[in-house]
């Protein structure tokens, strides 16, 4: 382990009070298929809103639910997520229908991206009964409107 102090000095700093200077290894490299390009027999090892744009692209691409799917059952439920648009908002959404629930993604543009879209349809093709995608456009530091639309959905 480094000490904390490390980060706070400067190499010349470090020469001048001794303080011996290892390597800092790298940091981890996500090696998961997932986040490759993968080959037609290697589609099903894709999760989440990439297997929704393999989806969109691959008319040959099944959509499977992949995480948790008796461990985590939310079929009936219904979540609310704030930057569904797109990133670890968009991918938290995804996963919470792959589990059966309603999902409304809450973010500022006036209507969601591409990604967004393609993932809606994923979710769509997955068959699930009560699964689905919502979207509406919310400011989340205007607490009154969050409230306001929170109590709509619920």
């Amino acid at each position: 382990m480094y000490p904390l102090i490390r980060s706070a000095l400067t190499p010349a700093s470090r020469s001048l009070r001794g303080i011996h200077n290892p390597p800092i290894p790298s940091s981890p490299v996500l090696t998961s298929r997932c986040f490759t390009t993968p080959t037609r027999n290697e589609s099903k090892t894709l999760v989440g809103v990439q297997a929704a744009l393999r989806a969109r692209s691959d008319p040959a691409f099944t959509p499977r639910p992949t995480l948790l799917q008796k461990e985590f059952d939310l079929t009936g439920r219904v979540a609310v997520i704030s930057g569904g648009n797109r990133g670890l908002g968009l991918e938290i959404a995804e996963a919470l229908c792959e589990a059966g629930a309603i999902v409304h993604c809450l973010d500022l543009p006036e209507a969601p991206g591409d990604t967004w879209h393609a993932t809606q349809e994923y979710v769509m093709r997955l068959n699930l009964p009560s699964a689905r995608l919502e979207y509406k456009k919310v400011d989340v530091t205007n607490q009154r409107l969050v409230w306001d639309i929170v109590e709509k959905i619920a």
